[in-house]
């Protein structure tokens, strides 16, 4: 599997989307992996 390819775009989106109104992925439940995520969302728009 190339990176970036349907598949595994698609495998990334269905473990990682989340929209508003939805309850926290697993993931998300960590107030570090929060942070985390808020800076690289952070660090991609200050480029």
């Amino acid at each position: 599997m190339e990176f970036g390819d349907e598949k595994q775009l698609s495998l990334l989106n269905k473990k990682y989307s989340w929209e508003y109104g939805d309850e926290l992925p697993e993931w998300l439940e960590s107030p570090k992996h929060r942070l985390l995520l808020i800076s690289e969302l952070l660090e991609r728009n200050l480029r």
